[in-house]
């Protein structure tokens, strides 16, 4: 099994392509200058990333927080919930896959936020 208990293909490629529009897929809340700006910086991803088994994870032992990006384009919401129900506390963000260009006040709150509810 692979990322989130996903079957690994048989003949997995070595690499995932750039999505054909970067912007749509992860920077579609974020303002239209910055987003074209940072949809020329993405590059092949390693597909070892999604099947690659973990031998040690950190939030096994430390402590983590899971923020879901609900209008996330490139890794639907239910894959994130997968992820999240390993940390010790959720946060939800109506935004895109990238919310640290579209939401970043909100974003620069979590932390915070989050050191509290664990105190």
């Amino acid at each position: 099994m692979g990322f989130a208990g996903a079957p690994v293909p048989p003949e997995p490629r070595e690499f995932e392509p750039v999505p054909d529009d970067p912007i749509s897929m992860f920077y579609g809340d974020a303002p239209r200058p910055e987003a074209e700006e940072a949809a020329k910086r993405p590059v092949p991803q390693s597909v070892k990333s999604f099947s690659d088994r973990l031998t040690k994870a950190a939030w096994h032992t430390v402590p983590s927080t899971y923020v879901i990006c609900e209008a996330d384009q490139a890794l639907p919401a239910q894959a994130q919930q997968v992820l999240a129900e390993r940390s010790g506390a959720v946060h939800r963000i109506a935004g895109d896959h990238s919310p640290i260009m579209s939401k970043p006040a909100e974003l620069a709150a979590l932390p915070a936020r989050a050191a509290l509810e664990t105190a």
